[in-house]
């Protein structure tokens, strides 16, 4: 199981709660109740995204930066073994 940050976890709740608002006001057959959470629910989500897609640019660009860099010291590991190589053949 994935940890969540806790912007996500908040986020759900809120969702969850606007989801149960909209569902209690369609049994009600409340219109404007029903257009109104969903208008909370989209606002939610929207700012949400604005929120967490930073976050998420952020780890990407972290775990590329992470994969170059070990390529690169598998590469100098290499380099090294083939002098140490040449080294001792001389």
């Amino acid at each position: 199981m994935t940890m969540q940050p806790p912007e996500a976890r908040v986020v759900a709740n809120d969702l969850e709660i606007y989801f149960k608002g909209f569902e209690v006001s369609l049994k009600r057959n409340d219109t404007e109740d029903s257009v109104r959470y969903l208008e909370s629910m989209i606002e939610e989500i929207d700012y949400t995204i604005d929120h967490l897609q930073p976050i998420k640019e952020q780890k990407i660009a972290r775990d590329d930066r992470k994969s170059r860099l070990r390529r690169a010291i598998l590469d100098h590991r290499r380099i090294i073994k083939d002098l140490e190589d040449e080294l001792r053949a001389l």
